[in-house]
């Protein structure tokens, strides 16, 4: 998704000549340092729901008058783009004639834990919460005997990535 949405925003239709390396360098200058995460994962988000594979929402996307692909795509009529059409002009791009994956639902996912987890958090005007407290305001059918390493391991996550704090007593948001 990162690589589709600047490729196209940068370069247009044909973004897919580009290689790794120059992606990866216009990722790097595009995004905010300091924020590279949160820029990726915007990206994705981006790049999953609105700038998609076959059906690109221009009309929805922040950036498309900007963008160098938006011409090709333009407003919410756009032609859709067919499997040939992305063998053609991008090779490389050899998923685009595999079958459509089935994906996972959000609820239940671990990302959708780690955003309960962070809201939590940031909700509770008490600083830390007890492991015991945050567990069952996450998970409903959260028991501590079942479910206390699978809470750790997604705050050990969370905490390497700077977005809570694990301390003795609890857990909370980063100061």
């Amino acid at each position: 998704n990162v690589r589709r949405v600047l490729g196209r925003f940068f370069f247009g239709q044909d973004w897919a000549q580009q290689g790794d390396r120059e992606l990866r360098a216009l990722a790097e200058a595009a995004l905010p340092a300091g924020a590279a995460w949160e820029g990726y994962q915007a990206l994705m988000d981006l790049g999953s729901t609105v700038c998609s594979t076959r059906h690109p929402k221009c009309g929805e996307c922040p950036v498309s008058d900007l963008c160098a692909a938006r011409p090709q795509f333009s407003g919410e009529g756009a032609p859709s783009i067919r499997y040939a059409e992305l063998s053609e002009s991008a090779p490389a791009l050899k998923v685009a004639e595999r079958a459509p994956s089935t994906q996972q639902g959000w609820i239940g996912t671990t990302r959708y834990y780690r955003g309960r987890i962070v809201e939590t958090l940031r909700g509770n005007p008490n600083g830390a919460i007890a492991l015991d407290e945050l567990g069952p305001r996450v998970r409903e059918d959260y028991s501590a005997l079942e479910h206390e390493g699978w809470l750790r391991e997604l705050l050990a996550a969370l905490e390497r990535d700077g977005l809570v704090v694990v301390q003795r007593d609890g857990v909370g948001l980063p100061e």
